[in-house]
C-alpha cells in the first residue's frame, strides 16, 4: 500500500535519500536516491518519519507560515521546510539557519535539533532502516506471514503457494502438482493486491482469462515446490 504524503514529509524523505549514502564501498558508496526510493523504506521506519514530520508541523507550523523569502517563493513553503528539517536535525551543515526562513530561522533551527539525529542504513535484505527503529523479531515473523501481492493457490489441506505473476501461472503450477500428487488435493486460486495494516490482505475483484489448457511444466520453474502433505 502506498501512503499519500504531505509536501513537507515528501520533501523530508527526498532530502534523506539524496543526503545519505548506501555505504556499499569504502568511500561511502552512492547516495540512496540513485538506487532506492521511498518504497524501499521499512514500514516501521516510515511510520517514525511520518510521526516526526507530523509532530514538527503541528508544533512549529505557525512559524513556517509566518515567514517569507525568495527561497520560499521558489521551492514552496512546506517543501522547503521539510527539506530543512532533515538537514538540520542530522547536522549536515545546512538547513534552518541559512536565511531561508529569516524571521524564525533560529527558532526553527533549535526546534529541529531537539529531535536528534535520524540515521538511515541499508540492511542485508536491501531494505532501508533507521537506527533504533528496526522491527522486532515478532514483527519480522508477522510480516513474513502476510500475503504479498499476486496470485495465490490455497490447497484443501490449508497450505498455500504464491505469489504468482498471473492466474495462468498459478493454475499451471496447481494443475501440474495436482496431477503429480497422490493426495489429489483440491485448490482454489485468488488474487491479493497486498497487505493493508488496517484491513489485512486485500482481495482483487478483476480476473484474468483462464490459463491455456494442458501446458507442459517448464524445465526451470522457481515455483515448483510440492504442497505440504496432509496430516
Amino acid at each position: 500500500m502506498t501512503t499519500r504524503l504531505d509536501p513537507f514529509t515528501h520533501a523530508y524523505i527526498e532530502a534523506a535519500l539524496w543526503s545519505t549514502n548506501d555505504e556499499s564501498r569504502e568511500d561511502g558508496g552512492d547516495p540512496l536516491d540513485q538506487n532506492y526510493d521511498r518504497s524501499d523504506i521499512d514500514a516501521k521506519t516510515m511510520a517514525a518519519i511520518i510521526r516526526d514530520c507530523a509532530d514538527f508541523q503541528k508544533r512549529f507550523g505557525s512559524l513556517i507560515e509566518d515567514d517569507e523569502s525568495k527561497a520560499i517563493e521558489k521551492w514552496g513553503r512546506w517543501e522547503l521546510a521539510g527539506h530543512e528539517f532533515w538537514l538540520t536535525r542530522n547536522g549536515h551543515g545546512a538547513g534552518f539557519g541559512d536565511g531561508n526562513f529569516p524571521k524564525h530561522d533560529d527558532e526553527l533551527y533549535e526546534a529541529a535539533k531537539s529531535y536528534g539525529s535520524f540515521e538511515l542504513y541499508v540492511g542485508d535484505d536491501g531494505v532501508i532502516y533507521a537506527s533504533g527503529e528496526e522491527p522486532s523479531r515478532s514483527e519480522v515473523n508477522e510480516a513474513a506471514r502476510r500475503p504479498r501481492g499476486g496470485w495465490w493457490i490455497h490447497w484443501s489441506n490449508r497450505s498455500e503457494n504464491g505469489p504468482f505473476n498471473s492466474r495462468a501461472e498459478a493454475k499451471h503450477y496447481a494443475d501440474y502438482w495436482h496431477d503429480q500428487s497422490r493426495w489429489k488435493l483440491t485448490f482454489k486460486i485468488d488474487q491479493v493486491a497486498g497487505w493493508d495494516e488496517r484491513m489485512g490482505p486485500r482481495p482483487v475483484v478483476t480476473q484474468e482469462p483462464p490459463s491455456r489448457s494442458r501446458l507442459q511444466p517448464p524445465r526451470t520453474n522457481p515455483f515448483l515446490r510440492r504442497p505440504p502433505r496432509s496430516r
